[in-house]
């Protein structure tokens, strides 16, 4: 019987020293990692940011930019782009808060997000896009994909809310 016990102590210490979370498995290549935000008005200029936003929405050396906004939002999002949109995902958004120093626009500019699996986790429906999205039945954090000429990706984190007091949220998990 003492064996048993120490058995069945062994099994439940064993689980719950295990992490509930799914942080642990986001990486800085992650398709769903969400690190901060970027507030962005209706004419699609940063007002404020919280937290270390992991986006790219520029790539310099070939002249593109892309804005998605406004951010938050609760019924439609605007896309704009200098340049050719060939593919556009949309995909649940997953905080991390252990990326806070890093510097992602140097990371960011010699690597990119994984694309494993992504239209397996894509929430849109891809087939009609148009640069102005229906975003009213999604709720909370999510990345935003876009496939720029074929070839090169740009992303950004959104947030989608109807509360009265998305903004107050939103601060309140990035302090």
């Amino acid at each position: 019987m003492r064996i048993f016990n120490l058995i069945m102590l062994t099994i439940i210490l064993i689980a719950c020293s295990k992490d509930d979370t799914t942080e642990h498995n986001l990486n800085l290549n992650s398709q769903e990692l969400v690190t901060g935000i970027r507030i962005l008005d209706e004419t699609g200029q940063t007002m404020i940011h919280y937290g270390n936003p992991c986006d790219k929405t520029r790539i310099p050396e070939l002249d593109i930019s892309t804005a998605f906004y406004p951010n938050p939002t609760s019924d439609y999002l605007l896309i704009h782009s200098s340049a050719n949109i060939t593919g556009v995902w949309l995909i649940k958004g997953q905080i991390s808060k252990q990326f806070t120093n890093t510097d992602f626009t140097n990371y960011y500019s010699n690597n990119s997000i994984d694309t494993t699996g992504m239209s397996e986790l894509n929430i849109l429906a891809n087939s009609a896009f148009n640069e102005i999205i229906d975003v009213s039945m999604f709720s909370g954090y999510h990345k935003i994909i876009m496939e720029i000429n074929d070839t090169e990706l740009v992303w950004s984190t959104l947030y989608f809310s109807r509360d009265a007091n998305v903004f107050d949220m939103i601060e309140a998990e990035w302090k």
